[in-house]
């Protein structure tokens, strides 16, 4: 009843805006907090290693759910809900003193399930519909940059309680913002029998499975390491916010550029770009030797991170079928989380016994095969591209003189070439001949 005050894509881009500004809690400010409490090393891996395990099954499950029922808004209600009720006990006992490792460990958990779907469901409600994603989706990043910018001028790192505090509070504008998006899905079709296995029986869509995975895992050291390698730079907390809050303004800068870009070029080019520029990016912060240096390579955030985010979204969304694009947005997600969780399991070891200097030399390492992985995928398409070209034109020849293509009957069956161009072609046309 809500989201006539400001229309269906209006009413994204203000859910977009408080869903990240939890974000703008939770990454940037979560590994000093584990900190502040004593958790460190392996032990700050296992708890921050909680949002990608999490993130392996839950939009897989939550997308098959939404796609299944046609839900959205009111799926996004419930598992906000959620979320705000693992938050909220979170506060309540870190007001009491009584949290422990274990006590983190499990509410984080849980918390990481339930936080997932507020994105993935919105991204795939956006790629259903004709709006162009970045320019829906940079709200979301300006709502985690200014909500870094404000934890990190006034957030009391005294009071352990303060952080569970902020994020209960972001996480209660999201509940709120969920009643403007759209409860069902519109014109809402059962997804067909087998989606899931012909999607995946695609080797460009498995290949980008496995290009996402490897990405994320040599990005997970930029989620893990970026705030404590500003620390031992000698950064504030205040600083630490400004770090994020530039990387995040750079990103916002690129989605809004997002229509223009894929006007200009393939989403698979800009992919092979965006992936390269995440290597160059980690071996510039491997070598950087101040804090100032480190900060004027924040904006690189809109290679690594913008731009193949919204090339990968592209190439889903041009692989997909519509009614099942949760369940496609899902798979994705799951797939991030397997090289996340194998990103933070390695990088917490490694930056306590090598330090963040070497992580990223190491994640600029990891990013390598998946550039050579992007190329790959560049190729196959422009391959499947120029055999659909190919059809069309034939086809269209057929059309325009169809006494100089006598074709034998089984090159129209379902499996061939022409077969897959769709189309009726007259029977007078087919040469009964071997």
């Amino acid at each position: 009843m809500f989201r006539g005050v400001f229309g269906q894509v209006g009413s994204l881009r203000l859910y977009y805006f408080v869903a990240f500004s939890v974000m703008g809690v939770f990454l940037p400010y979560l590994p000093p907090w584990l900190e502040q409490q004593g958790i460190v090393g392996t032990e700050m891996g296992m708890v921050l290693g909680t949002r990608p395990v999490a993130m392996i099954l839950s939009p897989v499950l939550f997308g098959l759910l939404a796609d299944r029922l046609g839900l959205r808004g009111s799926l996004l209600r419930w598992v906000a809900s959620g979320a705000l009720g693992v938050a909220a006990v979170l506060l309540g006992l870190a007001a009491l003193g009584q949290l422990g490792f274990w006590s983190i460990f499990l509410l984080l958990f849980l918390f990481s399930i339930l936080r997932t779907p507020l994105t993935s469901l919105a991204d795939a409600t956006v790629l259903e519909g004709s709006a162009v994603y970045g320019p829906v989706r940079l709200w979301g990043s300006l709502g985690f940059l200014v909500t870094a910018l404000v934890i990190g001028k006034y957030l009391d790192w005294g009071t352990r309680s303060r952080w569970p505090l902020a994020l209960t509070l972001a996480l209660c504008l999201t509940v709120v913002a969920t009643f403007w998006i759209p409860s069902h899905r519109k014109r809402f079709q059962r997804p067909r029998p087998g989606h899931r296995r012909r999607l995946l029986s695609r080797g460009d869509f498995r290949l980008l499975l496995l290009i996402v995975a490897g990405w994320q895992l040599s990005h997970s050291a930029y989620d893990l390491c970026i705030s404590l390698q500003l620390h031992r730079l000698g950064a504030s907390h205040f600083e630490v916010g400004v770090a994020w809050a530039i990387a995040t303004l750079s990103e916002v800068l690129l989605m809004a550029m997002a229509g223009k870009l894929l006007e200009w070029t393939s989403s698979a080019t800009l992919l092979v770009v965006g992936v390269a520029g995440t290597m160059l990016r980690w071996i510039a912060v491997a070598l950087a030797p101040s804090l100032g240096i480190l900060l004027w390579l924040q904006p690189l955030h809109a290679l690594s991170f913008a731009l193949v985010w919204i090339a990968t979204l592209e190439c889903l969304r041009e692989r997909a079928e519509p009614h099942a694009m949760a369940t496609a947005q899902g798979l994705l997600v799951g797939s991030m989380a397997v090289g996340g969780t194998l990103g933070m399991l390695i990088w917490s070891r490694l930056y306590v016994s090598l330090g963040g200097s070497s992580v990223f030399a190491l994640a600029a390492a990891a990013a390598l095969p998946v550039l050579l992985g992007t190329a790959v995928l560049r190729l196959l398409i422009d391959r499947r591209l120029s055999r659909d070209a190919g059809l069309a034109h034939l086809k269209l020849d057929i059309a325009e003189k169809p006494d100089s293509f006598p074709l034998r009957t089984d090159a129209l069956a379902p499996g061939s070439p022409l077969g897959k161009i769709g189309g009726k072609i007259p029977s007078a046309w087919v040469s009964t001949k071997s």
